[in-house]
């Protein structure tokens, strides 16, 4: 039982009165404290771009070690309790011998080469993750390219990205300036954990890049250039592998196609059985590539290994030649073996913008002249069909061409009982089937439920499903042999329809049951 002092008399009164005062007092400093304290760390979470600017690498350690200890309050709910996750990422960067590549690195604390983290970041693993570095140069398009992306992402995917903003570069002026202009343009697309933004710390670039000796006669500055564009790619690749189960290379100037984001998950999804290494969303370079995060690991351990001696795509090819091609084996074999497993998307989902390169003097004129036109070089990997229609094409987009060319199928008087027919030269055994719509050169012009897919084995016809209402048909199983199939419009459509990304995926003819899927 606690004993009430005694407060009888003058004295015992102001006794009291001096306890009472401690008391309050000693109240009112924990909660100045609590106060404090938790303002300062609220400081700290608003303010981690504008701490960068006067920062050493020491200091850049210590923001780090904040910030980690912020994130992983993030993960705590309004009553305390963590909110648990079967997906819930790896904290630390899965570095495991890619550091014995960097002599200028070894013995370095692989903490400190975590990233700084200037907005919060998932801790629940995703389906794609977008890698956007961005480096210094005269013009700035990030902000340019992260509305692109935004606008014309579907909301039903947006669960399942993360786009990831690196800064490639030591000038904390630089990052927090840009960081200031994504924050301000992007609030929402950062509190729904669609975006994440990192700078690289400044250690990592204790790798003295311009001391690598030039190879094919590259000047020192492109040299540097390339060599510090390799080793950022082996950064954010890094960073990005154990949070996500694919991962794409775009670049900080590019403009997004309309629905490609659906495009990517459809190839993903019909692909997703098959042994394919990597797949191409633009026949420009670098930009466009996404891998399997199993396939980015080689990827990536390549690029650390050569980054000295070679730019990234070649690097990249080398991989492919390496791992597919056989010695004995023609060079037109080789070409054949490697397009079986590096997979063309057609119709680039990414235009190139920028002018202004980040290599200094250099301007960059590479564009997709095809970009938004439903029309791309090459020939889909289809087997020989001839293919025919009740429909009047526009243009070159008609269906014979659609089939064989990277064209998209362009029809103008879709109505009830409009079809298109595909006879294969003999039968095949269809392991996939894809047919997107609505998508460029016209995104509104597309398919739904009222159109049918049917398979024709030259004994029985099967319905293999309808086109969903955003417009894509797939169909996947172990093996189906068939003669023909036939696309049916079973209503009338009071627009055009386009269709592209047309692929049948076939095996060796076998007696297998069908399986949708």
């Amino acid at each position: 039982m606690r004993v009430l002092p005694n407060c009888t008399g003058l004295l015992g009164c102001f006794q009291c009165s001096m306890k009472a005062i401690a008391r309050a007092a000693v109240a009112i400093f924990a909660l100045f404290a609590s106060t404090i304290n938790i303002y300062m760390l609220v400081r700290i979470y608003e303010s981690q771009a504008r701490d960068l600017r006067a920062l050493t690498s020491v200091d850049y350690v210590q923001l780090h070690d904040n910030l980690v200890t912020l994130d992983q309050a993030e993960l705590l709910s309004e009553g305390g309790q963590l909110r648990r996750s079967r997906n819930i990422t790896q904290e630390t960067m899965p570095w495991s011998g890619l550091l014995d590549f960097f002599p200028d690195l070894a013995g370095t604390p692989s903490k400190t080469l975590e990233p700084i983290l200037l907005t919060p970041r998932s801790r629940v693993r995703k389906k794609l993750i977008i890698g956007i570095p961005v480096a210094e140069r005269n013009k700035d398009y990030s902000i340019f390219t992260l509305t692109s992306l935004f606008s014309k992402l579907d909301e039903k995917y947006k669960k399942d990205i993360v786009f990831l903003v690196m800064f490639a570069t030591a000038n904390q002026q630089f990052v927090e300036s840009r960081t200031e202009a994504i924050r301000a343009n992007f609030t929402k697309e950062i509190d729904d954990e669609l975006l994440e933004v990192i700078a690289v710390p400044p250690l990592w670039y204790t790798t003295d890049i311009a001391a690598v000796p030039a190879t094919f006669n590259d000047s020192t500055n492109r040299m540097f250039w390339r060599t510090k564009q390799n080793i950022d790619y082996i950064y954010i690749m890094t960073y990005a592998t154990p949070r996500c189960e694919y991962y794409m290379q775009l670049e900080d100037d590019v403009e997004a196609a309309a629905a490609y984001a659906r495009v990517i998950f459809n190839y993903i999804a019909i692909k997703e059985d098959t042994d394919w290494f990597v797949m191409s969303f633009t026949s420009m370079g670098f930009i466009g590539k996404l891998f399997s995060v199993d396939n980015l690991k080689y990827v990536t351990y390549a690029i650390a290994l050569y980054y000295r001696f070679k730019p990234v795509d070649w690097i990249l090819e080398d991989v492919l030649r390496s791992r597919y091609c056989s010695l004995d084996k023609s060079f037109k074999d080789c070409v054949q073996m490697i397009s079986s497993h590096a997979i063309n998307s057609g119709a680039s989902q990414f235009q190139h913008v920028g002018k202004v390169s980040s290599l200094s003097g250099k301007v960059q004129k590479i564009r997709d002249s095809n970009f938004n036109k439903g029309l791309a070089r090459g020939k889909r990997p289809n087997p020989p069909a001839v293919v025919k229609t009740s429909m009047k094409a526009t243009g070159r987009h008609d269906a014979q061409r659609g089939y064989n060319l990277n064209f998209a199928m362009w029809f103008t008087d879709p109505n009830e009982g409009s079809y298109i027919s595909i006879v294969f030269e003999k039968p095949v055994n269809v392991t996939g089937i894809m047919f997107l719509s609505g998508v460029p050169p016209a995104p509104e012009d597309k398919l739904g439920p009222e159109t049918i897919v049917i398979a024709n084995s030259g004994k029985q016809e099967i319905n293999l499903g309808r086109f969903s209402p955003d417009g894509d048909f797939l169909f996947r199983s172990r093996g189906l042999n068939i003669s023909e199939l036939s696309i049916n419009i079973t209503s009338n459509i009071r627009h055009w329809v386009v269709i592209d990304h047309i692929i049948i995926d076939t095996i060796p003819e076998s007696n297998s049951t069908v399986t949708k899927e």
